[in-house]
Parts: C-alpha cells; sequence; structure tokens
C-alpha cells in the first residue's frame, strides 16, 4: 500500500506552513488566505489524493467526528431491509463530509445516559420510542445535537430536538382513491398487533378514511401475534395469522397489510384457495420490499406504500451536520411523505 500523504507534506509542496493547509481544508478564515495560494493548496490535495486523518482531526478539534444512532433492538433492526436502507444513505451523506455513523445499542436508559457521560459521539439520533423524561433531561444536560426519529407527526412527548417522520397520511389517501374508482365500499388491516408501526400506520388509515369522502371506509382491524418475531419470518407467521382469521379477512373487497411480507403471506394463503389478489380481492402492503435491492424483483406485483427510506436517511445526516454549524438556527421538523405504488394486487 502506498504511504499515506500528510498534511505536513501537502504543505512543504505548496511552500506554506501547515496551518495554513489546515485552514484552507477547514475552510477557516477564508478572507486571510489569498485565491491563487488556496487554489494552489486544492489543486496539491486533489493531486496527492490527500485525505485528512480523522484521529489527528479528533486530536486538534477534541471531537470525535461520529454520529451515534441509538438502536433499542439491533437484532430486529438491523435485519430489516427497509432500515438498512436508510443506515445506507444516512452513512453516505455523512462519510462525504468526514464523518462516521456509530452504531449503539441503548438497552437501557442507563446505557444511553453512559453514552452521552463518556462522548463517543459528537450527535445523537434516536427513535422517539425510546424517549423518556429522563432521558429528554439527560440529552438537554449533554448540550449535543440530537435529532429523533417517529412515524406520524403525534408528538406525544414534547422535546426540543429536531424531530423526522414520516407521514403516511397522503399515501393512504390516494390507496383509498384507487380503491374507491374500482368501487370499494369499506376495507379492513391485517397486522402485528401491540406493535408502534402498525398502531402508526393504523391510525393513518383511519385518519384518511374519515377525511375522504364517499369511501371507502375502515371496518375492522386484525391483528395476530406471531410466534416468530424476525423479518425472515413475517410472511410464513403471516400466512398461519391469515389462516386463523380467514373468515374474518374474505369478508372484505380490500385489506391494507402492516408490512409488504404480511402482505405476500396473506397472498400466499388467498392464491391456494383460489383466490387471486388484483381480481377478486385488493391487498396493499407497506415499505415497497419488492424493489428494495435485497430483496429485487424483475416484475414488483404488490401495490404498496414507500416511506422512501433513503431520503430519510439522507435527510437526517444533512440536518445532522446543519446542527455543526454555529450560525445556522436548528433545523426546523422535517416531515417525509410516503407515496401510494399501484400494481397488479389493487
Amino acid at each position: 500500500m502506498a504511504e499515506r500523504i500528510t498534511i505536513t507534506e501537502i504543505a512543504r509542496l505548496a511552500g506554506v506552513n501547515k496551518s495554513t493547509v489546515s485552514r484552507v481544508l477547514s475552510n477557516a478564515e477564508s478572507g486571510r488566505i489569498g485565491v491563487k495560494q488556496r487554489n494552489r493548496i486544492m489543486k496539491i490535495v486533489k493531486a496527492t489524493n490527500y485525505c485528512p486523518s480523522l484521529t489527528a482531526q479528533s486530536f486538534a478539534t477534541g471531537k470525535t467526528f461520529k454520529i451515534g444512532i441509538i438502536l433499542s433492538s439491533m437484532v430486529s433492526d438491523l435485519s430489516s431491509p427497509p432500515f438498512a436502507l436508510l443506515l445506507q444513505e444516512l452513512c453516505d451523506t455523512l462519510q462525504a463530509k468526514g464523518y462516521t455513523l456509530s452504531l449503539l445499542r441503548g438497552k437501557t436508559e442507563d446505557a444511553v445516559i453512559s453514552f452521552l457521560k463518556s462522548g463517543v459521539a459528537d450527535a445523537y439520533i434516536i427513535h422517539e420510542s425510546m424517549l423518556s423524561p429522563r432521558l429528554v433531561s439527560a440529552f438537554q444536560e449533554s448540550k449535543l445535537p440530537v435529532i429523533k426519529l417517529g412515524l406520524s407527526s403525534g408528538n406525544e412527548l414534547n422535546t426540543p430536538f429536531t424531530y423526522m417522520y414520516h407521514c403516511y397520511a397522503p399515501a393512504y389517501r390516494d390507496a383509498l382513491i384507487s380503491l374507491r374508482s374500482e368501487g370499494c365500499r369499506e376495507f379492513a388491516f391485517f397486522g402485528v398487533g401491540s406493535n408502534y408501526n402498525s398502531d402508526a400506520k393504523l391510525s393513518a388509515i383511519r385518519e384518511s378514511a374519515r377525511n375522504l369522502s364517499g369511501g371507502p371506509a375502515f371496518a375492522d382491524s386484525i391483528f395476530y401475534a406471531p410466534d416468530v418475531v424476525c423479518f425472515i419470518a413475517d410472511r410464513a407467521e403471516a400466512f398461519k395469522a391469515a389462516e386463523s382469521n380467514f373468515d374474518r379477512l374474505i369478508k372484505y373487497k380490500a385489506i391494507f397489510c402492516g408490512s409488504d411480507l404480511i402482505a405476500m403471506g396473506l397472498i400466499d394463503l388467498l392464491r391456494q384457495k383460489g383466490i387471486e389478489p388484483g381480481r377478486d380481492i385488493a391487498i396493499i402492503g407497506h415499505d415497497n420490499i419488492e424493489e428494495n435491492p435485497c430483496l429485487h424483483s424483475k416484475n414488483p406485483f404488490l401495490s404498496t406504500i414507500d416511506p422512501h427510506y433513503e431520503l430519510m436517511g439522507r435527510l437526517v445526516a444533512e440536518k445532522m451536520l446543519m446542527q455543526f454549524k454555529t450560525d445556522v438556527p436548528p433545523p426546523a421538523n422535517v416531515t417525509v411523505n410516503s407515496t401510494f405504488v399501484k400494481r397488479q394486487s389493487s
């Protein structure tokens, strides 16, 4: 491997002090460095493929150049291809600006508070479902930037942090309008019970139905408790649940599902019984999993709600980086609207 170029070598090649190179690279005191000198330094930086040492930067600035994302359940979170899209875009955007993403497991409130006290990151990302008054107070006392992620605009715990959330209502409204045009009068929801995600989706669906004149109307929510809680088991668990609740499900001409894999499990059962989605019944999933790189389908069939996880990941990174600029006010709350993707199943 070629010897790593240092800032000292850049300064020697440019015929300037190391501190001058440092100011150019950090865009500090730009008015004190001439345009020609700045351009000459940057030309050498590009020609030598110079990459700044994070260790040296950390030592000089007292910063870690790390953003911590705190997860409550790494097994379920990291096994989810939709969430992986968010992480991928988050990493790419941060790394392009010289920061890295650190995965932290917040198993308990004390564990989260220990992260803050030990200074493992310069800022944190945490889901609203993990926050308690005690943690909100701890984050405030740390004076570090925080972005809170969520699934709706229903901010139950009032916090001073930038709040970034998925808004499902517009997508569900478009899906209901599509169903109405097909003559659908009522629909049901099928998903995992006692679940933060299911509750948020059901709430958005019911709100959209109430605000849409002329139907279709929400008629039933059919929940189940899976024996195995894991992404790779979701389809098989949904099949079993659909089989147990078949008499209730078959009453409706349209069914929204808590995820695409739940919808696929339901479709597996319906086809086994000679019922074809899109012809005999409308099935709508959630996550747009058929276009996910992990499970990419050449011919996507399932109508779905696309939450745009990649967009969320990029926006979270951009808003976080913005908070490091002292002359810029904290970013306002940000909404990422989901979209309805109509395919053959509805």
